[in-house]
Parts: structure tokens; sequence; C-alpha cells
């Protein structure tokens, strides 16, 4: 449990921090050109990831980034402004104004008596994130676990989403946010966990938010039968 309240209290921080770097960055510009050439593919502290476009029909669409070799993917929606830092100190992390959202990968090692399915360790994490939230004043407004597509081959996938929003009565810049997070097995009896946290300002924003978080979770893959030494991850 004490990994699952300090999870829950770093998804507090980076929902947080996700919010102040998007409350500063304007309005989204519908018409920005994504269609980037390569050689401005975004680049920062990422030795431990390689990142690679997703084009489909001759149409740029994605951004995949592969993770410590491969044992894990993220695709994230293209956009110009993605910052991106992956290495042994910080496994994933990538922030987008335009975007309006904050991805990150951790990984863990359950502990003994811990839950071990996908639903219960969701479950749990959105309780403990609950009372993390409520202990700093914020209100849980909505919190859902649903199933993400079923595939044999993966396994079971869920996604925990929860709506974070001000004290009753009070109204905050940051607030409300979406908060998303999905679990998949990895080697050496790992776990990884990708937190999504997206700022949104209207109804049509949050929509759309919401579908690219499904998007990036639903894509979210790790090999579990990697030969990659735990040290490299350090869970």
């Amino acid at each position: 449990m004490n990994r699952l309240r300090s999870a829950a209290f770093a998804w507090l921080l980076s929902s947080l921090a996700a919010g102040c770097a998007a409350g500063h960055s304007g309005l989204v510009d519908p018409n920005a050109d994504l269609n980037l050439p390569d050689k401005e593919l975004p680049n920062g502290k990422v030795e431990a990831c390689t990142v690679r476009r997703d084009e489909a029909n001759g149409d740029t669409r994605a951004l995949v980034v592969l993770g410590l070799r491969g044992l894990f993917t993220v695709v994230l929606p293209e956009a110009s402004d993605w910052k991106l830092e992956c290495d042994r100190a910080q496994l994933f992390w990538a922030f987008s104004k335009t975007r309006r959202m904050e991805v990150t990968v951790h990984a863990n090692r359950p502990q003994p008596g811990e839950a071990a399915s996908a639903s219960a360790y969701l479950t749990a994490v959105g309780a403990a994130a609950r009372q993390k939230f409520e202990s700093h004043g914020l209100r849980v407004t909505h919190s859902e676990l649903s199933e993400l597509e079923r595939d044999e081959t993966l396994g079971e996938r869920y996604a925990l989403e929860l709506t974070v929003d001000a004290p009753a009565h009070q109204l905050l810049a940051l607030l409300p946010q979406d908060t998303f997070i999905t679990t998949r097995p990895g080697p050496q009896g790992t776990q990884f966990d990708a937190h999504i946290t997206t700022h949104y300002r209207t109804p049509d924003e949050q929509a759309a938010l919401h579908s690219d978080a499904h998007q990036i979770m639903r894509t979210f893959v790790v090999a579990p039968k990697s030969d990659i030494p735990a040290q490299e991850f350090a869970p």
C-alpha cells in the first residue's frame, strides 16, 4: 500500500505541474503544421528511448517512442512541441502545451499481498489517489474503471480515469483536470504504469483529450519477456 500511496502522491504532483505549464500555453492553434521534417522531431534527454514517426498512407499521424531498447512502447499524438525525457532516472516523461497533456511511464515491483490483477490494482490506486487529492482539499468529481479493447494476446487491460476539481465554491485556473492510468506486466516480476494528465478548458476539448488519452493507453505495450537487466529501469 505504501507504493500505491507514493504513486498517488506523484500523480498529484505531476497533475498540478502539468496544469501549471498548460495554464500558460495560450490557445491551441487548430491550424498548426504537424507534418514536421525529420530534423525537427522531438529531442532532449532521450538516450534510453528512440523516436520514430508512424506513417499510414503517406500521412504522418503519430510519434512512436520505444523505451529501453523496445521494452515499452508509447504512441503519442503528433505535435510540434513535445518535450521528452527518457533515461534511468526518469523512465519516460513527455509534455506538450498544444496537446495539453503530460505522459509518464513508471516501473515498480509489486510487494507480497498487493493487488495482483490489473483491475484490482487500479481500483486500489484510485482509492489511494482519491484519499491523497482530498487530503489536499481537492475534489474527485468522477472516477471510473473501464476495460480497454479486449485483446487475447495482450491479456487483461484496464483504464482508470479520475476528474480532479477545486474545492467546492472555488475556482482555480488549473482545474478541473482529467488524469488516466493503465498498467502492464513487465519482465522479472515488474509492472509498468502509464499516466496521462490532461488540462482542458471546454467540454469539446475534454472529449478530444479523453479520446487521445484512451488511444495512448490502448497502444501502450510492454514486453514481459524482455532480457533487459532490472537495474536498467530500477523499479
